[in-house]
């Protein structure tokens, strides 16, 4: 059996999660989203607390400050990703973890709002068998995007 490897690059997954390009200002309005009155009120409906006694409420504004925190540190930089890399050179660690914690929940929160890229549909479909979960071994699959 013939071993094959895909790999997955910039745009593969454009349909499902917006490119680079334009990745800081979906950050930003979801922060927005995140911070309407009707989010916060379906919030309320059901009051929980949490770590350190924090309610939903408290995480979600600790949430949305994060998200605007990353949109306007990562202004002045081509991308999410060159801000990364900066944290990472200038040994700033504990805004690199911030980073990645916050684009983390940023995308699963998009991802789980949003629609997988179709494409990966018709990828799955020409390589599954008879057995949905059955992925095949001689596949490998490599990608540097940010979707699931």
């Amino acid at each position: 059996m013939t071993n094959i490897t895909y790999l997955f690059g910039a745009g593969a997954s454009a349909n499902a999660i917006p490119v680079n390009k334009y990745l800081r200002d979906d950050i930003k309005e979801y922060a927005k989203f995140l911070n309407n009155d009707d989010f916060k009120k379906a919030l309320r409906t059901k009051t929980s607390t949490y770590d350190n006694n924090k309610t939903k409420e408290d995480l979600l504004k600790s949430l949305i400050k994060d998200l605007t925190w990353l949109y306007e540190e990562s202004e002045d930089f081509v991308s999410i990703d060159t801000l990364a890399k900066k944290f990472f050179l200038t040994k700033e660690i504990d805004n690199l973890r911030k980073l990645k914690v916050c684009l983390s929940i940023y995308l699963t929160i998009r991802q789980c709002k949003g629609k997988t890229d179709k494409r990966y549909d018709n990828f799955y479909a020409s390589i599954l068998k008879s057995n949905y979960s059955a992925f095949p071994r001689n596949i490998k699959v490599l990608s540097w995007n940010y979707d699931i």
